[in-house]
């Protein structure tokens, strides 16, 4: 008997008396056999059915997927404990325990390693005595210029260990800082111009393209002195110069802070500006299910869009606020912050929740906790190949863990009650490849997420490429070019290898989004 009016049509109707006459059968995402369409012989329809491909009153009844809540009373027994000895812990993510050092820690706990290597080895006279350096960067790239990169001390801890196989690669020397002394001048008011004229702060013109003119109304709002700035319409799109030639828009970067370093949530922020602007109410949502960190970023991205911050006030705002809850990763000064840590803050969901559930296939027994979802992962070593591995492991993996049911082995899987809108791949010091698009599963269907941003460190200072919805590619360096993104070409023309590095800096942090459907 049909149970559901699938399609009144063709007499698939609740009630309806058929027999069983074939089947379709697939596998699963966990590996497990499916049923995925029962053809049925309808009994007495009202009127013949007779569907393409099929014999008559032969009808397709498809898998359907239903929630069912169970609800259990009580136990009729009563027991009475007592709290002595009881401690209460509040919740808290489990990563912190069973995750694992990060790449951007094993790399210091490495470093750490061979300077202590270094002071050994100079007390002990067997180093060159015209060995030295300023820095540290300088005297770990001599030591293994002098030793070679395969060299690890004896006393190194195999969890940080390195070798031919699992490298720990030498980075070229990063440019040393000018010093020079701060002199303090008079402040200068800066010149009065009018809403109209300011620069749209969703985009400025590329370099090498010839603005369209436009008529600017009297000085009346206050805004930063960007020279050579050419005035920009505030939507977003193509327009063309009196010769004819497509001038493109570009993201709006950053201008990089010289007194407290500021890199870190320049790169970051203007590739999640440059995926906020696109569709603000879409994505005001998206980011407002997340922390408190991106719904300050959803707020203050509005109202640089109506013109009535800075976009470099946003980022301050931002960074007042994770400095006030951890300020030893996001210090304020020459230390510039840690953009594996800023992305854990920003990816992880208060209001959103997903499940963690740990299963037996043998036996069926299975586990299921309630955690707050998390958009930022995780890939700590080389073990899978890129970034739609790690996340497919992400997802779906072997438990260490054996069935305490039945021995058996155990599976972890995350379930999303909706597919995500975005994801922070934190990828650190591993080399993996870097993919234009990823597939995440969520309750009811799939997601295609396009890469929209790649943050590149050279170990001392962080830039980023962005990748808008035209598959325009752009760079930016705020301590270089200030708020201007220089562009880059295609990102199709590129392949996924020759996104992992750019000018000897390599890829750390990759930002996936959604498609915009308006």
């Amino acid at each position: 008997m049909i149970r559901f009016n699938e399609a009144t049509e063709c007499c698939i109707t609740k009630g309806a008396e058929a027999h069983v006459v074939g089947w379709d059968a697939g596998v699963e995402s966990h590996g497990m056999p499916v049923l995925e369409t029962l053809f049925v012989e309808l009994k007495n329809p009202p009127a013949p059915v007779q569907i393409e491909g099929l014999p008559i009153n032969v009808v397709p009844i498809a898998r359907r997927q239903e929630d069912i809540v169970c609800t259990l009373t009580n136990g009729e027994k009563l027991a009475l404990t007592t709290s002595d000895g009881t401690i209460i812990v509040q919740g808290f993510d489990k990563q912190h325990i069973q995750g694992g050092a990060s790449g951007f820690l094993r790399q210091e706990f490495r470093e750490l390693e061979l300077l202590d290597e270094i002071t050994k080895q100079m007390f002990e006279g067997t180093l060159p005595k015209d060995f030295g350096g300023g820095t540290r960067n300088v005297l770990i790239k001599r030591f293994r210029e002098l030793n070679g990169e395969v060299y690890m001390p004896p006393s190194v801890h195999k969890s940080i260990a390195w070798s031919a196989a699992s490298p720990f690669r030498m980075t070229s020397s990063p440019q040393g800082a000018h010093w020079q002394f701060s002199v303090k001048s008079k402040h200068t008011a800066k010149p009065k111009v009018s809403r109209k004229d300011h620069v749209a702060t969703a985009y400025v013109p590329a370099l090498g393209t010839v603005p369209v003119t436009m008529t600017v109304a009297a000085e009346r709002k206050r805004k930063a002195v960007r020279s050579g700035d050419p005035a920009v319409t505030k939507k977003k799109q193509r327009t063309c110069d009196e010769g004819g030639s497509v001038q493109k828009t570009s993201p709006v970067g950053f201008v990089w802070d010289s007194d407290n370093w500021s890199c870190c949530y320049d790169s970051l922020m203007t590739v999640l500006m440059s995926i906020w602007i696109v569709n603000p109410k879409v994505w005001t949502t998206s980011f407002r299910k997340l922390g408190p960190g991106m719904r300050l970023l959803s707020d203050n991205f509005r109202k640089v869009k109506n013109d009535e911050i800075e976009v470099e006030t946003a980022r301050d705002r931002l960074r007042m606020m994770v400095n006030a809850s951890d300020p030893e990763s996001f210090p304020y000064g020459e230390a510039g912050g840690r953009i594996h840590i800023l992305a854990d803050v920003l990816g992880k969901a208060h209001n959103a929740m997903q499940l963690e559930v740990t299963y037996c296939r043998a036996c069926g027994k299975e586990n299921i906790t309630e955690v707050p979802a998390r958009v930022s992962i995780d890939c700590p070593d080389n073990s899978q190949t890129s970034t739609q591995a790690f996340l497919d492991y992400h997802m779906l993996h072997r438990s260490i863990a054996s069935c305490a049911n039945c021995s058996a082995d155990c599976f972890e899987e995350i379930r999303l009650k909706e597919a995500a809108d975005l994801l922070l791949f934190n990828i650190g010091d591993v080399d993996l490849r870097i993919d234009k698009i990823v597939r995440v599963r969520g309750k009811a269907k799939a997601r295609l997420l396009d890469i929209r941003g790649i943050i590149y460190s050279d170990g001392k200072h962080y830039t980023a490429r962005i990748f808008d919805t035209n598959n325009d590619m752009w760079f930016h360096d705020g301590m270089i070019d200030g708020r201007t993104c220089v562009h880059e070409g295609d990102v199709r023309m590129m392949k996924d290898a020759e996104l992992c590095n750019r000018d000897g800096a390599k890829a750390v942090l990759v930002v996936y989004a959604k498609r915009n459907r308006g």
